[in-house]
């Protein structure tokens, strides 16, 4: 199948441009707030909308819709190298997907959808197709996800994880770790083994990431300064039980609040004095996130949950990270009711996983249920 022959059949989609369209999409994501409960959430992608792409793979394209010269939506997919049942497949991952509320860019796309996914299948040779839905996002698992019997592709449920957003103590009941926690230079992670640690886990998971022959190297190359960060590492006698690199990825990616109520202001002012670094309308927000979060397969929850809480109070000594709103990190073990994590203050968002498929295709009954690679941090 060749794309351009089929871009011809929907003269509103093109090929993304970055001369043309980057201004364009920065613009779609103001135009389309993340809309909460006494605030709205802007998606900051400047300067360079592609960023986030090549942080995500070298391997990326970016789909543009527009009606009479004006941008009314876009879609992103890369792809790379993953595990599947310890062999590496070809797994991409289905994002960016922001359209304008009007009925010509919803139209074009949902009958484009099941395009792509036969081109990419053919053509980029992509065995799976991976994508995330936030579980309160209502509107676009009616549109997506719900049975649709006109709908020419189909979202199977993979599994789900939580993104934790850590914004401070509960007065007087923190427990301080005994755990000691190592710090490891980026550039020598490979010597010290914590590639072939995380390898391993990853190889486990679905969809994991291989870190040994291609993904860690490719990292080093894209994400933005992490060079100058530092893995916390926590050993015993026998090596490593547990690790993760805290990151900013606000040089390509940020969230901005706007549009604060009055009421929320107060709060968030009352809320200032317990100790909480609480943004304010047209801040930006500033996280810290505890990503390659990797743990020793023997490690239980307890155990899981108190090397987090050491790697928050070491993240919260870092210079880069004074001021920060919260610290992030995924938790898909359900670590939050453990003892050393119970007095943080937290805030949960459910993250929902699923494949994309073309409507008459199906996916092995054993993918569901399983742990998913997945760096939340490059959604």
């Amino acid at each position: 199948m060749d794309l351009d022959k089929a871009l011809a059949d929907f003269p509103g989609l093109s090929l993304f441009n970055e001369e043309r369209d980057n201004q364009d999409t920065l613009t779609i994501f103001e135009t389309i707030p993340m809309k909460l409960p006494g605030m709205n959430l802007v998606y900051d992608r400047s300067p360079k909308f592609r960023s986030l792409l090549d942080c995500q793979s070298d391997q990326w394209l970016t789909l543009m819709g527009r009606v009479d010269g004006r941008a009314l939506g876009f879609a992103s997919l890369s792809w790379g190298p993953r595990y599947v049942n310890g062999e590496i497949k070809n797994v991409s991952y289905l994002g960016d997907l922001r359209v304008l509320p009007v009925k010509e860019a919803s139209s074009i796309w949902k009958n484009f959808y099941p395009i792509l996914l036969d081109y990419s299948r053919e053509n980029l040779k992509i065995d799976y197709h991976l994508t995330a839905i936030l579980a309160d996002n209502k509107f676009a698992i009616k549109a997506l996800v719900a049975e649709n019997p006109k709908r020419k592709f189909k979202y199977h449920p993979l599994n789900s994880t939580t993104m934790i957003n850590v914004l401070g103590t509960k007065p007087f009941m923190l427990s301080k770790s005994a755990l000691k926690v190592e710090r490891i230079s980026v550039k020598d992670a490979v010597k010290e083994g914590l590639i072939d640690f995380m390898d391993r886990e990853e190889k486990k998971k679905l969809f994991g990431y291989d870190f040994k022959h291609s993904e860690w190297k490719r990292r080093l190359k894209s994400w933005p300064l992490i060079e100058n960060f530092e893995f916390f590492v926590i050993r015993d006698r026998n090596g490593i039980r547990g690790l993760s690199l805290p990151w900013s990825i606000s040089p390509i990616k940020r969230m901005r609040v706007e549009k604060m109520k009055n009421a929320l202001k107060v709060l968030f002012k009352g809320l200032s004095l317990l100790g909480l670094t609480l943004p304010k309308d047209g801040e930006s927000l500033k996280i810290p996130y505890l990503t390659h979060l990797t743990f020793h397969p023997e490690a239980k929850n307890s155990e899981r949950a108190e090397m987090v809480s050491a790697f928050i109070q070491e993240t919260k000594k870092l210079p880069w990270a004074k001021g920060a709103h919260f610290i992030s990190f995924d938790d898909s073990w359900n670590l939050c009711s453990e003892k050393f994590l119970t007095p943080y203050i937290l805030q949960k968002t459910q993250v929902n996983l699923y494949a994309v498929t073309s409507v008459n295709e199906t996916i092995p009954l054993e993918f569901a249920g399983v742990t998913l690679g997945f760096e939340m941090v490059l959604a």
